[in-house]
């Protein structure tokens, strides 16, 4: 699920800025079980696989939430152009959107993430594919998303961009939909099959939970190292 960071004690604190993301203590707060991630920690994760375990991917682009809501949200297809011209889109072979379901473009909200991923040399030819821990509960969403990416990622392309449902590791639990869409991210960047992917155990977002606290904690020491 999405939600806005949560007020704990101290929730301003500043923790580290990382490519995208600027994180609060408030936002390493919703790695906490039972929390929903929002956009901040989604960003900083998917940049932490592009930046630190995927770099070689240079043929991939790993999309922030907010993409995902421009594209979602920008009704004139030569707007939505020029706003993601810089990602060069029509180039990549893959491409990773992360898919809230909030209905509003300019407030924060949501309930769901699920991932929705570009790619342009499938054997099939170029599909999306929508991975979906609590299977069907985004697929409208994404499906629209997918239709309005069609033409940025597909220029030329005359025939619709088939979106294709895949086996997803399923939540356990009400919480684990963001930790979930990082974690197949993660998976794909780093060479995992779909076949693996659908193998994943719905226990997995608890241990992956963990895996993103500690890269927060590292990048919070290498911050204040740096300062000394």
């Amino acid at each position: 699920a999405a939600a806005s960071a949560a007020s704990f004690p101290g929730a301003t604190e500043h923790w580290f800025d990382y490519c995208g993301a600027s994180v609060y203590q408030a936002d390493v707060d919703l790695l906490r079980p039972g929390q929903w991630l929002n956009d901040i920690v989604i960003t900083f994760a998917v940049d932490y696989v592009s930046h630190e375990l995927a770099p070689d991917r240079t043929s991939w682009r790993f999309c922030h939430p907010p993409v995902s809501a421009i594209a979602r949200f920008e009704d004139d297809p030569e707007d939505l152009r020029h706003s993601l011209f810089s990602l060069r889109l029509e180039s990549r072979d893959v491409a990773l959107f992360p898919v809230n379901d909030n209905p509003f473009g300019h407030v924060a909200g949501g309930t769901h993430w699920s991932l929705l991923v570009f790619r342009r040399r499938d054997p099939e030819g170029p599909r999306f594919l929508h991975f979906d821990s609590r299977a069907g509960s985004n697929a409208a969403v994404a499906k629209d998303l997918a239709g309005r990416l069609a033409k940025i990622v597909c220029p030329d392309r005359f025939s619709p961009v088939p979106v294709v449902e895949a086996a997803c590791p399923q939540q356990n639990n009400s919480s684990d939909c963001g930790v979930f869409t990082v974690l197949v991210a993660e998976a794909l960047g780093t060479g995992a099959t779909d076949e693996a992917i659908a193998a994943i155990p719905g226990t997995a977002g608890a241990a992956h939970r963990r895996t993103l606290l500690a890269r927060c904690e590292e990048m919070r020491r290498k911050t204040a190292a740096a300062k000394d």
